[in-house]
């Protein structure tokens, strides 16, 4: 017997609503069953038929439903309609596509039929694809049938018409309908469930029928050869009840509200041409990661069967509206091509200098810990959060009471994931508004994970992206001397490396950092690691017990050894000094707690800026997963931050307020004295507090 794995508690997504059954239901759906008479009240009711023939409708400008076919609903799943097609569709015999479970299991059901004669199947290995051929009038085949999207394998067929004289094409749409385009006049019904591709719940069937689908079933449920059709599976009952906008006997009426709601949410969103072009490419992260994986490879080895109903650049274009993103790569330090994601401001116009060169390679991982992942869906901008996942803050529109400037900031993104998960999408949610905002580029890395590729692998890759950025900036459009490092997780801890790098190796100026829970110390978790270290040795969204898993795999034997170097693990630095400023946030039960309170202590000791926030009461990725005051207090201190550092105040300003609170006697009467605070007093030379920092102010 095969021993299956616990899956780590921080590998599980958050919302567990997710899979190939029923989908995510939307709070707006869940909303809409509170609307007043349609719950608990009869499916007969005019408000019910109302919502019915809306979703009728609706299905019928979604699906580019011919003007001559009808939308019927039925009790039931897709799979009860294989025993109504069985009934009232097949008057003799069928041949049935079979390449996985679901087009397998409706030849079971003809087969098992007593008035049916033995299918025919034209079978493909799972991962394949057989085109359904037609047979001899002598076989005595009246129906064909096949699935659309093979639901048990991801094997796409395109839809067609088996072309054979008084024939019927019959599709089972279940897992695709209303996230692909079809061409219904290529069969005569088109049939799936609502608890999938569309986002409802389960109960209920909807088949498109042909007119020659229509006049069949009326044919066989009429004739005199003996064979019986209960109520429940007469299609003609479907399809009378379904022209009264109702069904035969009482539906789940929570299905039917919620996917009216949802058919007319996706209308609005654009229609057949935006949900497909979203699924299309939420489902090539998925397949680029395998194609592009050494130990993997996508099941359906040939791309034209791939379904499409999971994609990531259009699912990142959903997030992240206005937002153009191309495609790039660079060379590592080693040689190997590095994919990046570069994106601009679509409303700026910038120039479009970085074009992708085709898909690129290299691995890409679990979009997963410290990425995209769920959240508050926060007051926005556009479909973007202005304050981070939980809103909450008035939204300033991109440059409101910002100075003209050329070239915006290069804002190097950096993923989290324990270095061992996440891809170049992973993470953009915090930095796209930031671009939005001041302009310039985000630039995010595909740097190599362990434990393929082991430290120092991912900082040099991280470092090398922003020397590859800094030196394409005019091509890019951005400036290369507003250099801003973002990163969450491993991704801070990735920042602050590049940063020593940089320092150390004299390599490009940094204007800034802002790491979020960054995984700083490989000693943490330890016997003598730190106490937060041990307090959530298994406890919390990251507990330690994960992060030794992360940390073995990047380090293996070298942990805990005095051979990690303060690149790979930045708490191992011994000076911190000549660094640029620093944001860190870290909430205060999480392993990470200590290690960041202690790398922020020794910024300050050598001479940093360092901006320090703790959060009471929050776990790792606090904003993904803790309440929302939590999420609106990380929002707004990162946004603040930014501002401040680019969009930089008078000294001047700073000045005023230290010599006014008091704190320095000295300075107060230097700077207070006399009605004109900057005219008076012996400036010049003068060293004041600004943001942190003692510097310089020349006042003439």
């Amino acid at each position: 017997m095969v021993a299956f794995p616990d899956i780590p508690q921080a590998l599980v997504p958050a919302d567990g609503r997710f899979g190939c059954g029923p989908s995510k239901v939307r709070t707006a759906q869940i909303e809409a069953l509170s609307a007043p008479l349609l719950m608990g009240t009869s499916h007969r009711a005019a408000p019910v038929r109302d919502v019915v023939a809306s979703l009728k409708d609706g299905l019928r400008t979604l699906l580019s439903v011919p003007s001559d076919y009808e939308v019927v609903l039925g009790n039931g799943g897709a799979s009860a309609f294989w025993d109504v097609a069985c009934a009232c569709l097949i008057s003799s015999r069928a041949t049935f596509g079979s390449w996985g479970a679901f087009g397998a299991k409706f030849a079971s059901e003809a087969a098992h039929a007593p008035h049916l004669t033995a299918p025919l199947i034209d079978e493909a290995a799972h991962g394949s694809l057989v085109t359904v051929s037609p047979r001899r009038a002598s076989e005595g085949v009246d129906v064909y049938a096949y699935p659309h999207n093979e639901t048990s394998t991801g094997v796409t067929s395109p839809v067609y018409r088996v072309e054979a004289p008084d024939a019927l094409t019959l599709v089972d749409g279940t897992s695709i309908a209303g996230a692909a385009p079809v061409d219904l006049t290529q069969v005569d019904a088109y049939y799936f469930s609502l608890q999938k591709a569309l986002g409802s719940d389960g109960g209920l069937w909807v088949a498109v029928l042909s007119p020659a689908a229509i006049e069949r079933t009326h044919r066989v449920e009429e004739s005199t050869d003996g064979r019986w059709v209960p109520q429940f599976l007469s299609l003609s009952a479907a399809i009378d009840n379904s022209r009264k906008d109702q069904t035969l006997n009482t539906p789940a009426l929570a299905t039917i509200v919620m996917a009216e709601r949802q058919v007319r949410w996706l209308l609005e969103r654009g229609g057949m041409d935006a949900v497909s072009a979203h699924c299309a490419q939420a489902s090539s992260l998925i397949y680029d990661w395998a194609e592009a994986n050494l130990a993997v490879r996508p099941f359906v080895e040939n791309p034209t069967w791939r379904s499409p109903v999971e994609d990531s650049r259009a699912a990142f274009r959903s997030a992240h509206p206005g937002t153009d993103l191309t495609e790039d790569h660079l060379t590592s330090f080693d040689g190997v091509e590095i994919p990046v994601a570069v994106l601009r401001d679509g409303a700026r116009g910038a120039d479009d200098g970085a074009q992708g060169e085709g898909p690129a390679t290299g691995r890409r991982g679990d979009p997963g810990h410290g990425g995209d992942g769920p959240g508050g869906d926060p007051g926005s901008r556009g479909g973007l959060p202005t304050q981070g996942p939980g809103g909450g803050l008035p939204a300033q529109e991109p440059g409101d009471d910002l100075p003209a400037q050329g070239p915006g900031p290069l804002f190097v993104s950096l993923h989290g994931g324990g270095l061992v998960m996440g891809s170049r999408y992973s993470g953009l949610r915090t930095v796209v508004p930031w671009m939005h905002r001041y302009g310039g580029v985000v630039v995010s890395p595909e740097y190599r994970l362990a434990p393929e590729s082991p430290a120092p692998t991912a900082v040099e890759d991280c470092y090398a992206t922003v020397c590859w950025a800094v030196d394409n900036a005019a091509a890019l459009g951005a400036d290369p001397g507003r250099v801003v490092l973002v990163g969450a997780s491993a991704g801070g801890g990735l920042a602050l490396g590049v940063l020593l790098m940089a320092r150390d190796r004299q390599g490009p100026q940094v204007l800034g950092a802002l790491a979020d829970y960054p995984m700083l110390d490989d000693r943490t978790g330890q016997e003598d690691g730190s106490v937060s270290g041990l307090q959530y040795l298994h406890r919390g969204t990251w507990p330690s017990a994960y992060n030794n898993v992360a940390w073995e795999a990047a380090l293996g034997r070298r942990r805990g050894t005095e051979a990690v170097s303060p690149y790979e693990a930045p708490a191992r630095a011994t000076w911190l000094g000549d660094l640029p400023p620093v944001f860190l946030s870290v909430a205060s039960a999480e392993p990470f707690r200590d290690e960041v309170v202690a790398l922020a202590s020794a910024l300050w000791r050598d001479g940093g800026v360092a901006e320090l926030h703790v959060f009471p009461g929050g776990t790792h990725a606090m904003e993904e997963v803790s309440t929302t005051w939590l999420a609106r207090g990380l929002g707004a201190a990162r946004d603040a931050w930014v501002e401040r550092l680019l969009v930089p105040e008078d000294p001047g300003t700073n000045l005023l307020a230290v010599a006014r609170a008091g704190t320095y006697p000295a300075l107060s009467e230097q700077v207070l004295a006399g009605a004109s605070p900057l005219a008076q007093g012996p400036l010049e030379g003068l060293e004041v507090l600004h943001h942190g920092a003692a510097v310089g102010l020349d006042v003439p």
